[in-house]
C-alpha cells in the first residue's frame, strides 16, 4: 500500500531530514507526557521509558535516531543520574535506533562500564 504512513515510514528508514521538521507524531519529536514514581515517560513515534532505580537509569525501548538528541536532553533535564541498562522489547527499528552516544561519551568520561544491553538475539 502506498498511503501517508508508508510514505513517512520510508522517509524516516532513508533519513530523509525532512521528517524532523514540526510538531506531529511523524517528526518524531519526544516529549514527556507522565511521571509515574521513578518512571520517566517520553512520547515520540517510538515511546521510551526511563526509570530510575539506585544504581542510575534503565531506559526501556529508546527510541529512534531522529528522536535521540531530544530524549538525551530530556532525560538531562530531569535527572543527571548515569543510565546502566537499556532493555529493546523488540527489534523494531523505531525502538532500536538510540545509540545512547551522550550517555556513553558521559560513561567514558567518568571511567564507568558501558551501557548494559539486554535484548532478543535477533
Amino acid at each position: 500500500p502506498n498511503g501517508p504512513v508508508t510514505a513517512i515510514a520510508e522517509a524516516a528508514w532513508q533519513s530523509d531530514e525532512r521528517i524532523l521538521a514540526g510538531n506531529s507524531v511523524a517528526a518524531f519529536t519526544p516529549h514527556v507526557m507522565e511521571r509515574y514514581g521513578p518512571v520517566i515517560s517520553i512520547l515520540t513515534f517510538a515511546n521510551c521509558n526511563v526509570v530510575e532505580t539506585e544504581e542510575g537509569l534503565v531506559m526501556i525501548d529508546c527510541g529512534t535516531k531522529f528522536a535521540a538528541p531530544r530524549i538525551y536532553e530530556t532525560v538531562r533535564e530531569i535527572t543527571k543520574a548515569p543510565i546502566h541498562t537499556a532493555i529493546y522489547t523488540h527489534g523494531h527499528v523505531d525502538h532500536v535506533m538510540f545509540n545512547h552516544t551522550g550517555f556513553e561519551e558521559e560513561a567514558i568520561k567518568r571511567g564507568d562500564v558501558r551501557t548494559r544491553v539486554i535484548a532478543h538475539e535477533n
